[in-house]
């Protein structure tokens, strides 16, 4: 299913995910409300359903998501071939 996700253009994709980030940075997994997503991302709840399986999922999705965001981030800001971990 989230491979259906995985084949939309850009824009779309960064709707979903920067709704559902705010909705679950803000409220926690079990007071997030994906209707309130679906809302934020200008999309149907069916399909939301359709790209994720169900809302735990998408959580897993947006968790795994983010850990690759921010361990690129991290690792463009460092340079591998110094040898010293304090510089």
């Amino acid at each position: 299913m989230v491979s259906k996700f995985l084949n939309l253009d850009s824009e779309k994709q960064n709707r979903i995910l920067n709704a559902a980030i705010n909705e679950f940075a803000e409220k926690g997994y079990e007071n997030a409300s994906t209707n309130e997503i679906v809302k934020d991302a200008g999309i149907s709840k069916g399909l939301l359903f359709h790209y994720f399986k169900n809302k735990k999922q998408l959580f897993l999705f947006l968790y795994d998501y983010c850990i690759d965001v921010s361990m690129t981030e991290f690792y463009k800001k460092i340079d591998l071939n110094e040898r010293d971990f304090f510089r």
